[in-house]
């Protein structure tokens, strides 16, 4: 990839996360590392079950809904041990951990898929620009359903809410750009507006507790 192109996409995916992990958890670095933790953990635990259903079943509706599925069970699953195990109880500390989450997934998925891939090098800026906004859009999502987690630890159905947002989070990505063949920017644009109305109910959610 294009080098000059590569940095400017790197500073502006990257340069905000690490600035905001850096001032949020700069007295609590620990809720950082286990909030990525906690991402690595549950991508790599559902790897086998998606991996095996992919084998049996050739239908691209039923994959992407089965993938959305264990999305949403595992990286909730594993969000609520965490929060528990960390004693994360309070708003800032929430925020760190899920900026810690989201940290994690575009180390992981962007920074290769993206920044380190030859077939991005005939690309311009403007046609990657949809990526950052959706690295954006992921670490707004993860901070949403790291309070609603936190609503989870005093009220047990409210986990049963994060596990069913994220679902639907990743079916309705999915569905739109793999089946329906969205413009990209349309795609970004219908998970972004899922994505503030997360907040906004997360918002509304954890004020009942503080």
């Amino acid at each position: 990839m294009d080098g000059p192109v590569s940095v400017i996409l790197f500073i502006l995916v990257f340069a905000p996360l690490f600035i905001l992990g850096f001032y949020f958890g700069r007295n609590t670095p620990k809720l950082l590392l286990f909030g990525g933790m906690g991402w690595v953990l549950a991508l790599i635990l559902r790897i086998i079950p998606l991996n095996l259903f992919q084998l049996l079943v050739q239908d691209l509706v039923a994959v992407i809904g089965y993938s959305a599925i264990l999305a949403g069970l595992f990286e909730e699953g594993m969000r609520f041990w965490l929060v528990k195990r960390t004693k994360t109880s309070d708003l800032k500390a929430g925020l760190t951990f899920g900026l810690g989450w989201g940290i994690a997934e575009a180390l992981v998925i962007y920074f290769p898929s993206v920044l380190l891939s030859p077939t991005t090098s005939s690309l311009g800026l403007l046609d990657l620009l949809p990526g950052v906004l959706e690295r954006y859009v992921a670490v707004l999502a993860h901070i949403a359903l790291t309070f609603i987690v936190l609503k989870a630890t005093s009220y047990k159905e409210y986990l049963v809410v994060a596990v069913v947002a994220h679902t639907v989070l990743d079916w309705v990505a999915g569905l739109a750009y793999y089946v329906m063949r969205l413009p990209v920017w349309q795609v970004e644009g219908l998970v972004a507006a899922y994505t503030l109305f997360l907040a906004f109910y997360a918002i509304y959610t954890i004020k009942k507790i503080y």
